[in-house]
């Protein structure tokens, strides 16, 4: 270790103290080799590892292993069943659940519908079936045999197989028209003329393409953009792009081969050619690499790299130079006297109307950037009338009591919408918590744009085109604007719900059916009276036409 000893560079020394001694494994080819050492990285997280070292899983859509199967999302395979995905997009992931709840329904509880159970239980159908959304095998209006033959197709249609299905859907139609079983008929059309628009919504890329992956890139200075396809039946069933920094040396197909390696582990179909732009060296078992040389095929293939392209220039349009990130949050820390630089920062603000409906919001920014995923929003019920410094009492501490019972990391810093009153509230909660030394906290109030600091008495006051300054208003206004937007949602409901409940003969199930159905209580007004009848029967129908018509 004297290589270490006089060097300049910083990041070199811990680097050497922080060495352990090495054990190596032995596998059949470097893409085992490769495969292992993603594992490995996921697992231990060695610090010097930035590339795979995120453990960010996809989600993925499961049909579970069980008597009448459901489907629904879940990001770790920790229950036994049928795996499909993952899904980079999640809202494309919900798409297809919901059509798929909508022509193939299946049950959505967590009953136990074996053959034993059924035989002793007694189920009534819950609002899933009064909306179409499940046929009742808990109460035995459905079959098993029926039920899996709607599983079969959900299973079909999940692995691309859309052709298949609706070919099967059509013999069906026949046979049910066939046999005078016309409201049958009706429903399985329906269900065609569904899938056959789901269908024409796919990317298809090339007739001629039955199951392949392909794989293309582009590069700037840092590192490389990776673009992946999963094709079956000539349409695109699964598309994922990955950025990978340039650590040390690597050449370009080893950061190719790293990226692919990774995107392959997460998919894991079963495929037995990739198409790339370059034959790699290595060798995957059982794979074999194609370069596409003219005609359809190597237009996939530069659709491919069209996306890679594309992403690297979106990367570059939304992300700021790293050392403009850290020189903001070094200003931060040293401007607000902080003891931690603040890479991760939680705001919380209360909205409520006259002490009614109250929330508080918390919005989270990382590296002085907003992330959506981390926000949280509470529905405060124990602070009295009006009572804004108990409402932030009771948000902060369901907040942190939370993190540490799940183990979760604290942030750098935290952000009260507010004066002395707000923050000392906050605090309170901290110190009831033990955790007031471990972090940061600071109030904003709007008023003079104050920045008041736990045991200073004087408030602290910031330039006002200080760059610190722009970031705190602009924490709070996104607190702010979270906040309202979840508090008129909670009153919007609660006044919709209200308006129902006030009407006899219209219980919380019929409620909930046309709020299912129309959105809101406006859209159910205008809509026409035939539409009510559909929804609700007859003889509600008749009741709401004179209670909200008056």
């Amino acid at each position: 270790m004297l290589f270490f000893k006089n060097t300049r560079f910083g990041s070199v020394t811990p680097f050497g103290k922080q060495n352990t001694p090495c054990i190596y494994l032995e596998v059949a080819n470097e893409y085992e080799a490769l495969l292992l050492e993603n594992n490995l990285i996921k697992t231990l997280k060695p610090r010097y590892n930035v590339n795979l070292r995120d453990d960010k899983t996809y989600p993925w859509l499961i049909i579970t292993q069980e008597a009448f199967p459901r489907i629904f999302p879940i990001r770790r395979k920790t229950l036994k069943g049928e795996y499909f995905g993952p899904y980079a997009s999640v809202k494309h992931m919900y798409t297809v659940l919901d059509f798929i709840n909508r022509n193939f329904p299946l049950r959505s509880c967590k009953l136990d519908l074996s053959a034993k159970a059924l035989e002793h239980a007694k189920h009534r159908p819950c609002l899933d079936f009064h909306i179409g959304r499940c046929k009742a095998p808990c109460a035995l209006l459905q079959n098993e045999a029926a039920y899996l033959i709607s599983v079969q197709r959900i299973r079909n249609l999940l692995k691309g197989k859309t052709a298949l299905v609706i070919k099967e859907l059509r013999l069906a139609l026949k046979q049910a028209t066939a046999s005078l079983e016309f409201e049958r008929a009706q429903q399985i059309k329906q269900q065609v003329d569904a899938l056959a628009e789901f269908h024409n919504r796919s990317i298809v890329v090339s007739t001629s393409v039955k199951q392949v992956e392909v794989c293309h890139f582009a590069e700037d200075e840092q590192g490389m953009m990776l673009q992946y396809f999963y094709i079956d039946q000539g349409a695109i069933i699964q598309a994922q792009h990955l950025y990978l920094e340039r650590k040390l040396d690597e050449t370009r197909m080893e950061l190719f081969m790293l990226g692919l390696t990774e995107i392959r582990q997460r998919y894991n179909v079963p495929v037995k050619e990739i198409w790339v732009a370059a034959k790699p060296d290595q060798h995957i078992p059982n794979i074999r690499w194609y370069v596409p040389q003219k005609g359809e095929n190597l237009k996939v293939l530069e659709l491919c790299y069209q996306n890679a392209r594309k992403h690297l220039v979106e990367k570059h349009l939304n992300t700021k130079p790293k050392d403009e990130d850290s020189l903001l949050l070094q200003r931060m820390q040293h401007e607000l006297r902080l003891k931690n630089l603040p890479r991760r920062i939680e705001a919380f603000d209360n909205s409520h109307l006259q002490g009614t409906f109250t929330v508080s919001a918390m919005p989270v920014f990382i590296n002085g950037k907003p992330e959506p995923s981390a926000y949280r929003v509470f529905n405060i019920t124990s602070a009295a009338h009006a009572d804004d410094y108990a409402s932030m009492r009771e948000a902060v501490y369901r907040r942190y009591k939370r993190c540490l019972a799940e183990d979760q990391p604290l942030p750098d810093l935290i952000v009260i919408d507010g004066g002395k009153g707000q923050l000392q509230a906050a605090c309170e909660s901290l110190v009831a918590l033990d955790i007031f030394n471990r972090v940061d906290v600071l109030g904003l109030a709007k008023r003079l744009e104050e920045v008041f600091i736990p045991g200073i008495s004087e408030a602290l006051y910031l330039n006002r085109r200080s760059p610190v300054l722009k970031t705190l208003q602009h924490i709070r206004d996104e607190a702010h604007r979270f906040g309202l937007q979840h508090h008129r949602n909670r009153r919007s409901k609660a006044q919709y719900a209200s308006l129902l409940d006030n009407i006899a003969g219209i219980g919380p199930k019929t409620a909930d059916a046309i709020l299912i159905r129309f959105g809101s209580i406006e859209a159910f007004k205008v809509a026409p009276y035939e539409a009510w009848v559909s929804c609700v029967g007859k003889s509600k129908a008749a009741i709401l036409k004179i209670a909200l018509r008056q």
